[in-house]
C-alpha cells in the first residue's frame, strides 16, 4: 500500500478547482499504475484530507508488489504530478508518498 497525499497550503482554489485538481491527479496514478505494474489493478481508498489537501488516497493491490515496482511506481507518480502541476503553473505544492514496505514481496 501506498499513502499518497498532494498540498498545497493556504490554497485559495474553489472547491470545484480543488476537485478537478483530485480527478488529474487521480487520472496520473492509474496511468503510472498501468505503465508501472501493467496488469496487476489497484484500487484507490480516501483517506480524510486537512486543509489544503487537494489529493490524499491509498492505493493498494489484490496482490502484493515487489519493493522495486513500488520504488518506480513512486517515482512515476511524483513526476508525472510536478510536470502536470508544472504545465498548470502552481508551486508549492507537496507531494507525500508514504511506503508501507511490509506489504511488498
Amino acid at each position: 500500500m501506498i499513502d499518497i497525499k498532494v498540498t498545497k497550503l493556504n490554497n485559495d482554489f474553489s472547491e470545484r478547482e480543488n476537485s478537478i485538481l483530485g480527478v488529474l491527479v487521480m487520472n496520473l496514478i492509474s496511468a503510472a499504475n498501468a505503465f508501472v505494474v501493467k496488469d496487476q489493478g489497484a484500487m484507490l481508498s480516501p483517506l480524510e484530507k486537512s486543509d489544503g489537501d487537494i489529493y490524499y488516497e491509498q492505493m493498494s493491490w489484490q496482490k502484493s508488489i515487489t519493493e522495486e515496482k513500488a520504488i518506480e511506481l513512486k517515482k512515476s507518480i511524483e513526476m508525472r504530478i510536478v510536470n502536470a502541476f508544472k504545465m498548470l503553473d502552481i508551486e508549492g505544492t507537496e507531494i507525500s508518498l508514504l511506503d508501507n514496505a511490509y506489504l511488498y514481496k
